[in-house]
């Protein structure tokens, strides 16, 4: 591209008066990528790169932080000692992250230079102002290379400095509770957590599933423990399903999700529970695998109801429809599955096979689009588990001789 000494005084002209209409952003833009480089300034330098900032914001394109990211590093190259110029070099490459339609491959190349560029920003000299949006990408390139301590250091001086986003404060304080679990520090995740849900509630800014989510297993991990003192493990399961009953409680459209959450935490809590005195499998007697599989089988009912329900029209992706038929069926004879299985594991035969009846008298899995060969399997062994129960038990325990 030809480089034109009017294009600079242009670029000045949009940029300045883009303030009083918006659109012209877009013209200074160009002005500036054609404008003579000799003739540029720092501050050009840095006005290019904030608008290139600024218009990726808006539109989440890769090529607009890459354009940004570009003129700051000849920007400095130019004026090394100019540090504006480093931060909006650090700002468009960490924009380049959030673009839409990377993928994640390709997002995971971009990080250790990111890092880089963060780690020269970080040796400036203190006399530099910083702002929160530097911390912020500073802190989330050393989670990306996963050194999740220096990022929890980041995101505390993040939270240091006195700014009223209050979406990007929520943010450094959820990244405090990932770095925690990645270093499996679960107690201090809880902690950081409580904060976190503390201080969205004050600003009453909506709690996302998601965060529950992170709860609740973190609960998990600490309760698998088996250092930790017995009544601690079981105030840790019951912490984790009530994480997920909240998070259910919060997205109603998640309590398919939060069921089966809370069924696999109820599995590993009934494991802990059985002291071993009913055989090998005793941990199937226990009431909350039993509460939990009675609450995932009436979810997944719902779930399947609730899309049998849309209309043909609108089932769309099919392939993904299916997919979530197959699931909320699957879920069914599973939920069915441990309820059979606990109430002969505590001689209650006639219930028992009154839930092998109902899996029996599920669909055929191969007249259930969407199921994977995983789902086949294991719908094949959990019917034959049901057949042998209503085979050896029917004759004596079924509706006529109750």
């Amino acid at each position: 591209v030809v480089k034109y000494p009017g294009y600079l005084k242009a670029a000045r002209y949009f940029d300045r008066e883009s303030a009083h209409d918006g659109t012209l952003i877009l013209s200074a833009r160009e002005c500036y990528g054609k404008a003579e480089r000799d003739s540029m300034i720092a501050q050009d330098y840095i006005n290019y790169a904030v608008i290139c900032y600024m218009i990726g914001n808006r539109q989440k394109k890769k090529t607009d932080y890459e354009e940004g990211a570009q003129a700051a590093t000849e920007g400095f190259k130019r004026f090394p000692r100019n540090y504006q110029i480093l931060r909006q070099k650090l700002y468009n490459q960490g924009g380049m992250t959030t673009a839409y339609g990377v993928p994640a491959s390709e997002k995971k190349q971009m990080w250790p230079e990111l890092y880089e560029t963060a780690m020269a920003f970080v040796e400036i000299p203190d006399t530099f102002e910083r702002q929160f949006l530097d911390y912020k990408w500073i802190a989330k390139a050393n989670v990306e290379m996963e050194y999740y301590d220096k990022a929890i250091e980041y995101y505390k001086q993040e939270l240091a400095m006195n700014f009223s986003d209050s979406l990007e404060r929520s943010s450094a304080m959820l990244g405090i509770v990932d770095c925690y679990n990645f270093l499996k520090d679960y107690q201090r995740a809880l902690f950081a957590f409580s904060e976190y849900e503390d201080y969205k509630r004050r600003k009453k800014m909506a709690m996302d599933v998601n965060d529950y989510i992170k709860a609740g297993r973190s609960y998990e991990r600490l309760a698998a423990d088996t250092s930790v003192y017995a009544t601690t493990r079981s105030l840790y399961y019951e912490k984790a399903d009530s994480m997920y009953k909240v998070g259910g409680d919060v997205s109603p459209l998640n309590i398919f999700l939060m069921a089966r959450l809370r069924w696999n935490n109820a599995f590993k809590y009934a494991q802990f529970l059985d002291d071993g005195t009913n055989g090998v499998n005793g941990f199937v007697g226990q009431p909350v695998l039993l509460e939990a599989s009675d609450r995932l089988a009436k979810t997944a009912k719902a779930q399947l109801d609730s899309l049998k329900s849309v209309p043909v029209e609108d089932r769309e992706p099919l392939a993904e429809y299916n997919l979530n038929i197959a699931q909320a069926y699957f879920y069914i004879q599973n939920g069915y599955y441990w309820i059979m299985n606990y109430y002969v594991q505590t001689d209650k035969f006639a219930l028992g096979v009154e839930y092998a009846d109902r899996i029996k008298s599920l669909p055929d899995c191969y007249d259930i689009d969407g199921m994977t060969q995983e789902m086949y399997v294991e719908w094949g062994n959990v019917l034959n588990r049901a057949e042998y129960i209503y085979k050896t038990f029917a004759a004596k325990y079924g509706k006529k001789k109750r």
